[in-house]
């Protein structure tokens, strides 16, 4: 059966891990706050370009695997709140920094839902890390349509590490 973003949580923390693996981003745990009235997630990974080499000899250009570079994303939040969720203004405080460094933590959440309406983290369940730039925090236009909440950009910086809640 398909998966889908059902149940995922988003959590923001202005800190950077020590070291770039399950370990450093267990010592930065207590410090990620959750982000809420998310409309779309960061996206993490690599990309490559694909450099294209001529041989005059041949009479062909090959195509070959290129130089990687972490993946830019856009996401979307809404105001949950009236603008008071505290994952949205770590967000936007980070952006503003003039460095903008950050780490996400998403959990594919199993537990039962709490007061809050959010579903909880249980054993087991996959969490996913990624630290890097948020370099805008750009709120929605104000129309007759629209919501109050903001477009995010994040620039990952490190490769992402997947691991379980303990």
């Amino acid at each position: 059966m398909p998966r889908n973003h059902l149940n995922t949580l988003l959590y923001v923390s202005s800190s950077i891990p020590a070291t770039n693996d399950a370990a450093g981003f267990s010592a930065i745990d207590g410090t990620f706050v959750l982000v809420k009235g998310l409309q779309g997630f960061p996206t993490f990974g690599v990309a490559h370009s694909k450099d294209k080499i001529s041989d005059i000899s041949k009479g062909v250009k090959e195509t070959v695997k290129g130089i990687a570079e972490f993946k830019d994303s856009t996401f979307a939040v809404v105001e949950p709140d009236a603008g008071t969720d505290p994952g949205q203004v770590l967000l936007e405080q980070i952006a503003r920094d003039p460095r903008g460094l950050c780490s996400f933590k998403i959990i594919d959440a199993s537990g039962a839902k709490g007061a809050d309406g959010y579903p909880t983290a249980e054993s087991g369940d996959v969490v996913e890390y990624a630290q890097g730039v948020l370099s805008d925090f750009d709120k929605n236009e104000a129309t007759d349509s629209s919501h109050a909440g903001a477009k995010v950009m994040f620039s990952q910086n490190q490769i992402e590490v997947t691991t379980a809640v303990a």
